[in-house]
């Protein structure tokens, strides 16, 4: 199964978008809790480029292409905002006290413990982002 949709770069084009996204999500038989993590992942995602990508009045898009397969559903986002690579962010200290913590970092920690597959990749206009997350895991080896 293989969803697209492209939106603006607005929060309350996100907001449906988000809706489509866990509908479409289910019509494919993603386990709910997976959907759940899934969609929380994917507008974390949307929610960043839309807030910090794009300057004050900036008219831009966003494509996110979602392929089940029945072991995976792969996520693939896609933008003409500014450059931005969430793989070289540092972990986020998730360990230490309230008050020893920077501000921000954990939409990124909740997106890497969500997903069994990140990888960016710069585009000549913008960012790619390619999110995996497996319904089965694999037996350690």
């Amino acid at each position: 199964n293989r969803f697209a949709w492209r939106i603006a770069n607005d929060l309350e084009t996100l907001s449906r978008f988000a809706d489509q996204f866990e509908t479409a999500g289910r019509d494919a038989g993603i386990p709910p809790a997976i959907l759940l993590r899934l969609t929380l992942v994917v507008e974390e995602v949307v929610t960043n480029a839309i807030k910090y990508g794009y300057d004050a009045g900036a008219v831009g898009r966003i494509d996110i292409i979602l392929r089940v397969a029945p072991d995976q559903a792969e996520v693939i986002i896609a933008d003409d905002a500014k450059p931005f690579d969430p793989t070289t962010i540092p972990a986020a200290d998730v360990d230490a006290a309230m008050d020893n913590r920077p501000v921000g970092g954990l939409g990124i920690h909740l997106i890497r413990s969500f997903s069994d597959t990140l990888e960016y990749r710069p585009q000549a206009h913008g960012n790619l982002l390619r999110l995996v997350h497996r319904f089965v895991k694999s037996p350690a080896a």
